[in-house]
């Protein structure tokens, strides 16, 4: 009897198994199927909306340079041009012109920024978020491994990507362009997703909050933009040391580079290993930065509704409004430049002039401008979604609790974001 009762478990014993597995690892399955059914509409929405996105260039691109010389033309107007260069890389495969050639080249850097900002706002909002709002404690407190979460996030990321990639690889055989250019754009897109994954998983253990752990992954892929523009407008050098650049190199239907697909791997397994290390040395519930002190007592700005708006949405709107006024320069640039890009492209220069009376330049800017201003309504609905965050997250009811009416709350925000769209608008056309 004495050994019965000493060979079976104890419940204190199996208690201890159950919150402390032996995997570090236990339980993503089921917290991989918990965020792909919060993230299914996000996915499908990505997912439509990049392969939609994709399929309109193909078509648009095909029906414009449908000849050998329509081809020859393009060519001849991208060699060279350092504003066109900066926008869409140093175009592999023009010395002897494809469709699938200019496809890429007009497609693929944004197509990859697209494909890293899913990744990042996904990973984020898998780790960093659900960190910051207790709910990885309920996840944690069921027998799960300390990695599961990172692991199931960086995984959902994965699978959008792949899903992502896997719907523009069909598109672009079904448009009849060749199977090999084809998978070798979908598997750089994965490579560069793989990899900005990781980057987020990183900045989720560095950053304290959701916005810094966006701001610095952010960061990080505006800097590989700019490396990447940089070193194609010179010898290309400089290129090699940018995410995006790695992605261009497969040079996808002008004689693709399969090995450099190892490089955004290599360097997404490394800084996976990075953010696990660094979970393993930081504080539940905080970040390796720690976040700055506030001040002892509010300034008096704080005391009042339209104040507290103010400093909710500055840092956004000042962030908006710099990358629209950059983008808005840039067009400016292609636009001192218009007349002589299109010169030798009958059916642009007729688009253009058919915009109205005025000439190619002013109507290449006005259409540039009407972009500018669908590009500025992301910042005028982010804004407004404000109020919803405010709410979800139980800050709002700090505010209501105080003389302040629901009115006044949300009049301010809607205050800030007219606002906001003003100056980022203003500032776009002066930059353009």
């Amino acid at each position: 009897m004495t050994a019965t009762l000493d060979s079976a478990p104890s419940a204190a014993s199996t208690s201890d198994r159950l919150r402390h597995p032996t995997s570090s690892v236990a339980g993503v399955g089921a917290l991989l199927r918990l965020a792909l059914r919060r993230d299914r509409l996000r996915i499908g929405l990505w997912v439509a909306g990049l392969v939609g996105l994709a399929w309109m260039t193909v078509e648009s691109i095909t029906d414009l340079y449908s000849t050998p010389a329509d081809l020859e033309q393009y060519a001849r107007i991208v060699e060279g041009n350092t504003a066109l260069i900066v926008q869409a890389g140093p175009g592999y495969g023009l010395d002897d012109p494809t469709v699938g050639a200019v496809i890429m080249n007009e497609l693929a850097v944004w197509m990859f920024i697209a494909v890293a900002l899913m990744n990042i706002f996904f990973v984020v909002r898998h780790t960093r978020t659900e960190e910051t709002t207790e709910n990885t404690e309920l996840t944690r407190a069921a027998p799960v491994g300390r990695y599961a979460g990172t692991a199931a996030a960086l995984l959902c990321a994965l699978i959008a990507t792949v899903a992502v990639a896997g719907g523009v690889t069909a598109m672009l055989l079904l448009t009849d362009l060749p199977a090999g250019g084809s998978v070798a754009f979908g598997c750089a897109m994965v490579g560069i997703g793989l990899m900005c994954a990781a980057l987020a998983a990183v900045a989720a253990q560095v950053a304290a909050t959701p916005r810094a752990a966006l701001a610095l992954s952010g960061a990080v892929l505006v800097a590989s933009f700019v490396t990447r523009a940089v070193g194609d407008i010179g010898d290309g050098r400089l290129s090699w040391t940018s995410p995006i650049g790695w992605a261009q190199a497969i040079r996808a239907f002008a004689d693709e580079r399969w090995w450099t697909l190892v490089l955004p791997l290599v360097a997404g397994f490394v800084l996976v290993g990075v953010a696990i290390t660094l979970q393993a040395h930081r504080d539940f519930g905080a970040g390796l930065l720690a976040e700055r002190a506030g001040r002892a007592t509010a300034p008096p700005s704080l005391s009042s509704a339209l104040g507290l708006s103010v400093r909710l949405q500055r840092t956004t709107i000042v962030s908006w409004t710099i990358g629209l006024s950059m983008r808005g320069f840039f067009y400016g640039v292609v636009g001192e430049q218009a007349e002589s890009i299109f010169e030798d492209n009958p059916e642009l220069e007729s688009y253009f002039a058919h915009l109205g009376d005025a000439s190619v330049t002013d109507a290449f800017l006005a259409t540039s401008i009407l972009m500018m201003a669908l590009l500025t309504m992301g910042f005028t609905v982010s804004s407004v979604l404000r109020l919803r965050g405010e709410e979800s997250s139980l800050r709002a009811d700090h505010v209501l609790a105080s003389p302040t009416s629901r009115t006044n709350w949300a009049g301010t925000h809607l205050l800030i974001t007219v606002v906001g769209t003003t100056v980022a608008a203003v500032s776009t056309g002066l930059a353009t």
